[in-house]
C-alpha cells in the first residue's frame, strides 16, 4: 500500500536532514516538528549519505 503521495521539494528535504546532521537534533523530534513521517526523514538521510558517498568515490 502506498502512502499519502505527498511530495516535498528538495530544499525542504535538505533542510530537514540538516536539522538532524548539523544541529544534532533527534530524527523523531524533527519529524514531529515538521509533520512528516519519521521513516521518511530516515530515508532522506540514507539517500543523502548514499549520494554523497557515490560522489566522493568518483573524485
Amino acid at each position: 500500500m502506498s502512502g499519502n503521495g505527498k511530495r516535498y521539494n528538495t530544499e525542504f528535504r535538505a533542510d530537514a536532514v540538516r536539522l538532524v546532521v548539523e544541529e544534532g537534533r533527534f530524527v523523531n523530534s524533527v519529524s514531529n516538528d515538521l509533520g512528516i513521517n519519521e521513516q521518511t526523514l530516515k530515508n532522506w538521510f540514507r539517500l543523502l549519505v548514499f549520494s554523497s558517498t557515490k560522489f566522493w568515490s568518483k573524485c
